[in-house]
């Protein structure tokens, strides 16, 4: 039986998870809740130790919370480092791309902030994807010429940046070659060509923006 990723019909935290297993090759069930009530029919019954979305099924494993399930996933197919050195690596470049995260999820859930998104992020995310251009220098991906989980996370992220604020990605040519990179890999690009993926929605229907489809 095909393992089953378990996560609302949006991207957020889903799309990482739906990249890394499709760029593994590994068939799945893309099982995608509609409505809340949907999934809280089945929330206590399912056999999570701490019932969330994501989840991830795979026979008797049974895993929630997303960065859990990256890192499984990582190390099963090949996309962990066993060097400390590199790991840290892999943890910095995972714990910025949550905390650019979250900066522009504050946005999508205020009302008066979205009136100009580009005023209220132009103090703290320009910096930030600055510190990510340097981060990522002249290398290929996180770990220079090697493809990580934090790839695909990051990917999401700034592929939602870029929808969300163009102009501020416009201005990132690292970032936007970054990108380039990652839609081009063989199976990421078919994917993301195909009726599988769409760019929207991002958001659930509580955030103010990205919950709608295209």
């Amino acid at each position: 039986m095909a393992p089953i990723l378990g996560y609302w019909n949006t991207r957020a935290l889903g799309d990482p998870i739906r990249l890394l297993l499709t760029y593994a090759g590994v068939e799945f069930e893309d099982k995608r809740y509609q409505e809340p009530k949907e999934w809280f029919s089945e929330k206590f019954n399912l056999g999570f130790d701490f019932p969330n979305i994501p989840y991830y099924i795979d026979g008797d494993l049974k895993l929630t919370q997303f960065l859990v399930i990256m890192r499984y996933l990582a190390r099963k197919h090949g996309m962990f480092s066993n060097s400390d050195e590199e790991v840290l690596r892999m943890e910095t470049g995972e714990q910025m791309t949550v905390d650019i995260l979250w900066t522009v999820v504050r946005v999508w859930f205020n009302e008066e902030a979205l009136k100009d998104p580009a005023k209220a992020l132009a103090d703290t995310l320009p910096s930030k994807l600055d510190q990510w251009s340097t981060f990522i220098g002249d290398g290929k991906f996180v770990l220079g010429d090697t493809l990580t989980y934090v790839d695909f996370f990051l990917y999401s992220v700034l592929d939602y940046i870029r929808i969300f604020v163009p102009d501020f990605m416009v201005k990132q040519a690292t970032l936007q070659a970054y990108l380039d990179r990652i839609e081009a890999l063989p199976a990421i690009n078919k994917y993301i060509n195909s009726d599988k993926f769409n760019r929207m929605p991002i958001t659930g229907p509580s955030a103010l923006w990205g919950n709608k489809p295209e």
